[in-house]
């Protein structure tokens, strides 16, 4: 299924919002909650897995903890399916903004998204809040960032603006054409 398909139809440049949900304590929407605000000021277009997954797939959080305890192959399919909708709302965006913690390092859907990002050239800013900061980031997961920072202070400060993410995009990559041609 096509992000056409599902019904998201960027008005602005998409920002995906990566980061742990199953594992962190809040689900992930505290820090999506207070960035979003800044990411809407900068000219995003916002997609919260937290909020928006659910929605545009069918599946709630609820449903799927059931069928982890009763319907493993009922978990099975909603999971393909929450990943194929992310990863497709992840290759309409123009950038992603991650937060990596120690939830992250429990899970696989953020790595899965830095790489797919990576892969398609979209750009990854991300907020590093391990104790020993990057250096405790596996090599794979670094690679595929483009910008990060170990102070929380500091990340709001170096996402661009979505002109000027727009702007950089086009004057110095000369991959983005061609990524735009397959889009």
């Amino acid at each position: 299924m096509t992000h056409k398909e599902l019904g998201v139809v960027p008005q602005k440049p998409m920002a995906y919002l990566a980061g742990a949900i199953t594992a962190a304590k809040d689900g992930g929407a505290a820090w999506r909650a207070d960035i979003t605000p800044h990411l809407i000021n900068l000219g995003y277009q916002i997609f919260n897995p937290v909020f928006d997954q659910p929605r545009l797939s069918g599946i709630s959080r609820e449903l799927m903890a059931a069928q982890k305890l009763t319907d493993s192959e009922g978990f099975h399919k909603s999971c393909k399916k929450v990943v194929d909708t992310d990863l497709e709302v992840l290759r309409s965006s123009k950038i992603l903004i991650a937060k990596i913690d120690e939830a992250v390092l429990k899970g696989a859907g953020t790595f899965g998204e830095l790489t797919v990002a990576h892969l398609y050239h979209i750009p990854v800013f991300a907020w590093i809040s391990l104790p020993g900061g990057a250096n405790d980031l596996p090599d794979w997961a670094l690679g595929c960032i483009d910008h990060y920072t170990v102070h929380e202070r500091d990340f709001y400060k170096m996402i661009p603006s979505a002109e000027a993410l727009n702007y950089k995009m086009h004057e110095e990559n000369d991959l983005f054409d061609a990524w735009l041609s397959d889009n």
